[in-house]
């Protein structure tokens, strides 16, 4: 079984990103409308961008992947989240 590491990898350079899986983390958030120097806040204010208010980049990201259909604890749901990218 893959973990969620394996999978986010390979959906980032399946959707065409390059470099570490940080890199790719930062040029995908990006993509999504994120803006900032570090990957928490691109994140934080690319799910801001899809739609999400939440205080906090943990609760923006689970409520997120909820808004998605995915359901369970958070890393079963960014696990499902990787494997349908």
């Amino acid at each position: 079984m893959s973990s969620t590491m394996d999978l986010r990898y390979e959906a980032l350079q399946r959707l065409g990103f390059e470099g570490t899986t940080s890199d790719m983390l930062l040029q995908y958030w990006r993509s999504q409308g994120g803006v900032g120097e570090h990957i928490n806040d691109v994140w934080f204010s690319a799910l801001g961008v899809l739609g999400r208010t939440e205080a906090t980049l943990t609760d923006r990201w689970y409520a997120y992947l909820a808004s998605l259909g995915y359901e369970g604890h958070v890393w079963d749901a960014e696990f499902l989240y990787w494997s349908n990218l």
